[in-house]
C-alpha cells in the first residue's frame, strides 16, 4: 500500500488533530491515551523519507548583485511547507561550474541536499525564517 495522502490536518484549542486523508478522517483525541495518540500521529505526518525531501522552486528573485533569493516547496510526501532560501554570489558562482549561472535544477539538487538530514521540526522553522546559503552541502 501506498502513502496515504493527507489533505489537511486540523489542530483545536484542547490539543485534538483531525487529519482527513484519502482513507477517511482520522481524531486523535484528548483521552488517557492522547498523548499516544497524538505522538504516534506527530510521527507519522512529520516522516523523514529515506531518499530526502522534495524540493520544488516556486520563486526566484535577484537580490542586488550578492545573492538571489529562491522560494520552494518541501515535501515528505504528507506535509508541504514554503520556505525561503538565499544564495550568496559565490554559492551561485560555484554552482554553475563557469557557466554564467547555476540552472534551476542545480539550484533545486543544492536546496535538497542542504535538508537532507532536517527532522521536520527544522523544515518548519526554515519556512518561518530564510535560510542563507553560504558553502555548497557537498562541493564537487
Amino acid at each position: 500500500m501506498g502513502p496515504i495522502d493527507v489533505e489537511a490536518v486540523n489542530w483545536s484549542s484542547d490539543g485534538t488533530a483531525t487529519v482527513r486523508s484519502d482513507l477517511g478522517t482520522f481524531t486523535a483525541t484528548n483521552t488517557e491515551y492522547a498523548e499516544d495518540h497524538s505522538e504516534a500521529l506527530r510521527r507519522y505526518l512529520e516522516h523523514q523519507p529515506f531518499e530526502g525531501y522534495q524540493v520544488a522552486i516556486v520563486d526566484k528573485t535577484p537580490m542586488g548583485e550578492e545573492e538571489v533569493t529562491y522560494t520552494v516547496t518541501i515535501t515528505n510526501g504528507r506535509l508541504t511547507e514554503r520556505a525561503e532560501f538565499r544564495l550568496s554570489s559565490q554559492v551561485m558562482r560555484t554552482l554553475a561550474r563557469g557557466a554564467e549561472a547555476p540552472t534551476d535544477d542545480q539550484v533545486r539538487h543544492e536546496i535538497a541536499e542542504q535538508v537532507r538530514h532536517d527532522r521536520w521540526t527544522k523544515i518548519e522553522e526554515r519556512a518561518e525564517n530564510a535560510t542563507t546559503i553560504v558553502w555548497l552541502a557537498h562541493p564537487s
